[in-house]
């Protein structure tokens, strides 16, 4: 049997568009995985910026605007951080070794974003005792900023990797 060129069209634009469905997947699981990298080194810049204001808080190690600076990308990025949560990125949506983002996020995605808010909250509280030079402040707000901030958000929506 032979086809018509009208059918011969109609069969070039169903393969052409199942190819783009399948790009299109293979596209969103790149999407996914670059956000999900991102986002990884957003939280290990967040850790770093701990450590910076923990070393001050804890041993006297570094400066006020040491403190001042990290406590900075603390609140900037705890802004920037629901973008780097789109959903289909959760450790049973990607997998990835390092990604602990629960799916509760995105089933409770108020209350992260009320998390990310008290992170930024309480990093600019800190931000502002080392900018006014209150250093004797310092370590106490570094232990509310570790519970209020990251530790609310880790408790409920991050599963602690190995």
């Amino acid at each position: 049997m032979r086809l018509r060129p009208l059918g011969m069209l109609s069969v070039a634009a169903v393969l052409a568009a199942g190819g783009l469905v399948v790009a299109g997947e293979i596209s969103q699981a790149q999407d996914a995985s670059a956000i999900i990298k991102e986002r990884q080194e957003m939280m290990k810049e967040n850790g770093n910026a701990m450590k910076t204001i923990g070393g001050y808080a804890q041993a006297g190690v570094g400066t006020l605007e040491d403190v001042s600076a990290a406590a900075g990308t603390l609140a900037q990025n705890a802004i920037d951080m629901p973008d780097l949560f789109p959903e289909g990125t959760s450790m049973t949506d990607v997998t990835d070794p390092e990604n602990g983002a629960k799916p509760v996020i995105w089933e409770k995605w108020d209350e992260f974003l009320g998390d990310a808010d008290a992170l930024e909250f309480e990093a600019l509280k800190l931000k502002e005792l080392a900018d006014n030079g209150n250093a004797d402040a310092i370590s106490a707000q570094f232990e509310i900023l570790g519970t209020e901030g990251c530790g609310g958000c880790h408790q409920t929506f991050r599963q602690k990797l190995d």
